[in-house]
């Protein structure tokens, strides 16, 4: 094994992500659109605490409150003192700034023997389920500790390792004095994350693995993201790392056994903490995807994975019409007919969340392709029919007259068609944001030598945004991902201001604006004051990751700097123009 770099961290790391292209040739609406399962561990109707084998359902397939959904990677069996995991109800932080998911998590716990040294992990098996060649784990997890001092490994997920076989691997948690690193192990060989993991915190937490095939160099990445800090990144070159899988595959979820009892050895090797969701893929995400995944939704509001098929949400008959983002996906109807006429989203924003225009974009389902009429009422504007067929994208221009301050409501309204329905694949409000307050200051920005250049929309924590750019840091970068049909679609403009300059005998300095590595804008030096507000050309905007690289133009040898007041991306049906002023 081969380690290509000992720890980067993200501000070494990120700085790669603006030459990364995450097109996969996939039509892109999420990330999590080509997941092969999907867990939200968020379901527990009796109320009973316990995780009961009905409950733990694959969210691409949910099913009905009846019946799991055909082609689920749901729970085929539970192992536990009390029968399986158990729920905890407390919702889970949110490091990287992504969705909470149902406000609940899976609690494993396993029960310990101390007088015979023996252990009965919490886990829950899905036969069906195997990850061959390249694949990717993507989870939000708190680690509580060993459950024994005698522990130097604990495993969250077995992708059906066998032992001389050579086949399958285990993901956990090395635990050390220090506190637990993350792990990967095969047979053939073991990468083990150097950054710690402390006991009772939240993570977002990534492995990528890369299957070049036989007596090839394959690699393991590491993502570590604590929940009051950034991005941890590393890489692992590793030989045999070759990934074949069992072809009647079961992966087993809290320990490496799938014991029903007590007993020694591998026992011992079950994770005790919580995990609010756990996704993995059969292919290796890139770098972008990963941030992609920890930060879902992009920016605002989504719900449904783009799979042709609303069964990631509930029959609406099963349904109240209102929705709030964060609540489980299973309380989210998955149609609106002429019974069940509406469905409502109701979506908080801020103030400068409220002065802005979005996009909202559903995709729809009928009955044998036949139509429907249908319309979107925001607060107390109705705004114009449309169509629904199969398949068929629909789009209205939600501008900031509609909005205001606090909870918003968006309902979609049946009303009339040939199709008796109209079903929601997936939908998403969309193509906005602004980072920063629009206040002539950079306060609620940090240092610019202090943290990364690479700064995500959706990191809620705006200490982690360069305040500015320098002689010495030269570089500041946004990221945003977009989906598919918005990216074709829409045109969208970017907007600064730059608020403070200095350092050199100007006091003014020249710069320029990348989008996705391609020059757009440069600038001669302006004056303090000046708002800088460019059209992005619209074959540069892609599916997927964007990123907005502002960069210092002045000689090194000169120095200075430029401050920034904020960021903001603007959506828009039609094309603007290009404009700068000073106010």
């Amino acid at each position: 094994m081969e380690r290509e770099s000992r720890l980067i961290v993200f501000a070494a790391a990120m700085t790669l992500l603006s030459c990364l292209n995450p097109l996969t040739g996939r039509v892109h609406a999420g990330v999590y659109d080509d997941v092969v399962a999907w867990w939200h561990f968020d379901y527990d109707p009796n109320a009973n605490g316990l995780a009961d084998l009905d409950e733990i359902r694959d969210q691409r397939n949910w099913g009905t409150t009846s019946t799991k959904g055909v082609g689920g990677k749901h729970a085929t069996s539970l192992t536990g003192l009390l029968g399986g995991p158990s729920w905890e109800n407390a919702p889970s932080l949110r490091p990287a700034g992504g969705q909470e998911y149902g406000g609940r998590s899976m609690l494993f716990r396993p029960a310990v023997n101390t007088e015979n040294n023996t252990a009965w992990p919490d886990t829950f098996q899905a036969n069906g389920l195997g990850l061959a060649g390249s694949a990717t784990l993507i989870t939000r997890l708190r680690w509580d500790g060993k459950n024994t001092p005698l522990e130097n490994v604990v495993w969250l997920y077995n992708n059906h390792l066998e032992w001389n076989a050579y086949r399958g691997w285990l993901f956990g948690i090395s635990t050390n004095a220090a506190g637990g690193r993350l792990a990967f192990y095969t047979q053939r060989t073991t990468s083990t994350m150097d950054a710690t993991l402390t006991n009772g915190v939240w993570y977002d937490v990534g492995m990528v693995v890369t299957d070049y095939g036989t007596n090839k160099v394959g690699t393991v990445e590491f993502y570590l993201w604590h929940e009051t800090g950034s991005l941890v990144y590393q890489k692992f070159n590793n030989i045999g790392i070759t990934n074949s899988i069992n072809p009647s595959p079961r992966t087993i979820v809290g320990s490496e056994n799938h014991s029903n009892g007590y007993a020694a050895g591998n026992n011992h090797k079950s994770f005790n903490g919580a995990v609010n969701h756990l996704a993995v893929w059969n292919r290796a995400l890139s770098f972008a995807e990963v941030n992609e995944a920890f930060g879902n939704p992009q920016p605002l509001f989504q719900i449904g994975i783009k799979n042709n098929s609303p069964f990631d949400m509930r029959p609406e008959s099963e349904t109240d019409a209102e929705y709030i983002p964060g609540d489980p996906w299973h309380t989210m109807r998955r149609a609106v007919t002429a019974t069940y006429r509406e469905a409502t989203l109701k979506i908080p924003l801020t103030n400068h969340q409220a002065r802005l225009d979005y996009m909202f974009h559903v995709r729809t389902q009928t009955e044998n392709n036949a139509p429907a009429d249908i319309e979107l009422i925001v607060n107390t504007f109705t705004n114009e029919a449309r169509t629904a067929k199969l398949s068929n994208d629909l789009y209205w221009h939600v501008t900031t007259n509609m909005l205001f301050t606090g909870t918003n409501t968006f309902t979609l309204r049946y009303l009339s068609g040939t199709s008796p329905y109209i079903g929601f694949d997936w939908m998403e409000l969309a193509g906005a944001w602004q980072v920063g307050l629009e206040d002539n200051s950079p306060s609620e920005f940090v240092l610019e030598s202090s943290v990364s250049a690479d700064y995500f929309v959706t990191n809620p924590n705006w200490k982690h945004v360069r305040r500015a750019i320098s002689s010495g840091t030269t570089n500041a970068h946004v990221n945003f991902a977009l989906s598919e049909e918005l990216a074709r679609r829409c045109f969208f403009t970017y907007t600064t201001r730059i608020v403070s300059q200095g350092g050199a005998e100007t006091n003014q300095h020249a710069f320029s604006v990348d989008l996705n590595g391609t020059p757009v804008r440069s600038f001669q030096p302006v004056p303090n004051g000046t708002y800088i507000r460019i059209p992005l050309e619209q074959d540069l905007v892609q599916a997927g990751m964007n990123t907005i690289k502002i960069r210092y133009d002045d000689s090194p040898a000169i120095g200075g700097y430029l401050q920034f007041d904020f960021h903001r991306l603007e959506v828009s049906d039609i094309p603007k123009g290009t404009i700068f002023w000073l106010r």
